[in-house]
């Protein structure tokens, strides 16, 4: 059952660099000894020469903060994430036009109803410490995301939907589901750790991490804060193009003040923020550029209560809602109304889907339609009948439960927003606060009409498995649209061969505008910024913040 209240992007989310408790407080440098790594006895890697830098003047540094977790899937960091992005790789990766790289894997292929996928790795992978990375490594991962996938995340579904996963060789896997999982390639962008099961976690991923990706950590310095500077240098078992930059350091920060005022004097080199933080700020000659963070403000109409079933009813909260006011005065500044799943960068994207604008003459007339006759003893709606004559609406007998997460601030001005919508139309309404297991047992019990949520996602299109899945597993709205499934099989079979998956795509977005089983509100923007030294940086999702960075950085 997919019944969730949080979303947890699991699927991007990258090993934590969280050299803390374990780590000595002391301001010198110290070599980072990857034999320390608990893990199971190897036979010595043969020595790799160190990659010959044409520039060693060619730094770069970033920043980190947030340290809020040392378990490598558990992170809800941005700043973690994004800095692992340079250690650790991944199976695919989403790239500037929103579409997925193969980065370890080779090739894949998927059966008709996407719920069979087999992928195959490059040959002769290796992490760090020389040991082959394998098919039994990724398996592991996998594993270990299954164990830490939060019961709130769209993922819980893959998980759950999951009937087998085996090794075919060390280089090919199979991954074997129950129900069609025609977006799987999202979930597969997890960092591909080492076979460590004889390691405990707390070791293994926050002390010593052995990854793959283009950097390893050469040193670190710990001051008597605690903050901590970590430089890495190129990794000469990288199986991609070689770094071209010969350090990037990282640097810790306690306030994001401090942060500010490193990325003003040119001691650091990106930074970002998502709350606007950059307004007024003296910031040298950095450079802001903005761009779109990896999540959507929407609203899930409950398809269990009558009243929300009506498509009419749908269309009148989509037009009466101003999403201009929600832009300023809930979002602050830092997020951007919108009618599409997809990125503005993506190229799904149209403006011919962005067709619900706010005009209170249009959200009357959808209401004039709707058609409510009689309600159960507690003021909520029990049956519909056929269209009145004279197409009255009794508003006085609609009560409409409001549900949002009483712990994020959007979701309550938004709530309390609608609220006072409604009210102007004569519609009743009551607006409910709640977090953790509270929030939890109101959805689980469906004790909400309308619910307040935000969904982190790298592709809008997973916004369905929020919005929609098959019979056997649901979700929030109740909404099913078989066809949606059968388009989003299409897409993934068209794909693994190579082939444009657009005509699928713009078939899903018409059905979602037309339908209306999620009312998308706003999506949530950072702005990024950025030294002169990198050139040509565009706009971009935060999910891709430091993958670019060697396109980006332009040596003199």
């Amino acid at each position: 059952m997919m019944k969730q209240t949080k979303l947890l992007m699991i699927i991007t989310l990258l090993l934590s660099l969280l050299l803390t408790a374990s780590c000595q407080n002391t301001s010198s440098s110290t070599p980072y000894d990857t034999a320390m790594t608990e893990s199971p006895a190897e036979t010595p890697a043969a020595t790799v020469p160190p990659i010959e830098i044409q520039d060693q003047d060619a730094i770069l540094h970033l920043q980190i903060y947030d340290l809020d977790s040392v378990h490598p899937l558990l992170t809800t960091s941005q700043s973690v994430i994004n800095f692992n992005q340079l250690l650790y790789s991944s199976l695919f990766r989403l790239n500037a036009e929103y579409g997925y790289d193969m980065l370890l894997a080779e090739s894949y292929s998927v059966n008709e109803d996407c719920t069979r996928w087999e992928i195959t790795l490059r040959e002769n992978l290796a992490f760090e410490d020389g040991s082959s990375l394998t098919s039994a490594d990724v398996l592991y991962t996998w594993n270990l995301l299954r164990r830490t996938t939060s019961v709130f995340s769209p993922s819980q579904a893959v998980v759950d939907a999951l009937n087998s996963s085996f090794a075919q060789d060390s280089r090919t896997f199979v991954l074997e589901f129950s129900s069609p999982q025609p977006q799987l390639l999202q979930y597969l962008c997890f960092p591909v750790v080492k076979n460590n099961s004889s390691a405990t976690q707390s070791t293994s991923f926050s002390n010593r991490p052995v990854g793959s990706g283009m950097y390893t950590i050469d040193t670190y310095t710990q001051n008597e804060e605690g903050l901590l500077e970590i430089t890495l240098t190129p990794n000469p078992r990288y199986f991609g193009t070689q770094p071209t930059i010969a350090q990037v350091i990282v640097h810790q920060y306690k306030y994001m003040e401090d942060a500010v005022e490193a990325i003003a004097s040119g001691e650091i080199d990106i930074y970002c923020s998502t709350d606007g933080f950059f307004q007024n700020q003296e910031l040298g000659d950095a450079i802001l550029t903005e761009s779109y963070a990896s999540s959507l403000l929407y609203l899930v109409p409950n398809l269990d209560n009558a009243v929300m079933t009506q498509l009419d009813f749908r269309k009148f909260l989509i037009t009466a809602i101003d999403r201009s006011y929600v832009e300023a005065q809930v979002m602050y500044g830092g997020g951007k109304a919108t009618d599409s799943i997809f990125y503005p960068t993506s190229p799904y994207y149209s403006e011919q889907y962005l067709v619900y604008d706010h005009n209170s003459n249009e959200a009357a007339r959808y209401l004039s339609l709707c058609d409510i006759d009689d309600y159960d003893d507690d003021g909520l709606l029990d049956v519909i009948t056929d269209q009145r004559e004279d197409g009255s609406f009794d508003y006085e007998k609609i009560s409409l439960r409001l549900l949002a997460n009483k712990s994020n601030d959007e979701h309550r001005y938004l709530a309390e927003y609608i609220q006072d919508v409604l009210v102007d139309y004569g519609i009743e309404s009551t607006v409910t606060l709640l977090s953790g297991t509270e929030l939890t047992q109101a959805i689980n019990r469906g004790e909400y009409d309308i619910l307040v949520r935000t969904v982190r996602c790298i592709n809008g299109l997973d916004i369905y498995n929020l919005a929609g899945s098959s019979e056997e597993y649901e979700n929030l709205s109740g909404y099913v649209n078989d066809s949606i499934t059968e388009l989003l099989c299409n897409a993934a079979a068209a794909l693994a061969e190579g082939q444009d998956a657009s005509s699928d795509y713009q078939e899903i977005q018409n059905i979602i505008q037309d339908e209306l089983p999620i009312i998308l509100i706003a999506r949530k923007t950072s702005t990024v910024a950025v030294s002169p030294k990198l050139r040509g940086v565009s706009s971009f999702s935060e999910n891709l913040l430091y993958w670019n960075i060697e396109k980006w950085y332009k040596i003199e």
